[in-house]
């Protein structure tokens, strides 16, 4: 393994930590989801991810800007569908967006 490879992992390593020292790896793979998949649900998300409705639940509701009164990381956001206000709809902020750049741009 080459030392530019490693450094530009620690790199990646040290972005995700700026925005949370505690960030979960499978919240960055929900992320991507998100930015591949613009309005997509919790259940889909589940899904492609492999983790359980409640862990997907868990890593949206973190990466969203409040998590039961408390300031969330502002990397998603909640919307509803029209047809049908049960569904929720996930998508990335501005600041998500940015945050996953920086990181794309590293790798």
């Amino acid at each position: 393994m080459s030392p530019s490879k490693i450094e530009k992992l620690e790199s990646l390593c040290k972005a995700v930590r700026d925005v949370d020292n505690e960030f979960p790896p499978q919240s960055i793979q929900v992320l991507c989801i998100v930015a591949l998949n613009p309005e997509i649900s919790i259940v889909d998300i589940s899904e492609k991810v492999g983790l359980s409705f409640a862990a997907t639940s868990r890593n949206v509701t973190k990466l969203c800007d409040k998590t039961n009164g408390k300031e969330g990381l502002g990397l998603l956001s909640v919307g509803f569908n029209p047809a049908n206000y049960s569904h929720k709809q996930i998508s990335l902020t501005a600041k998500g967006q940015r945050f996953l750049d920086r990181l794309t741009d590293i790798i």
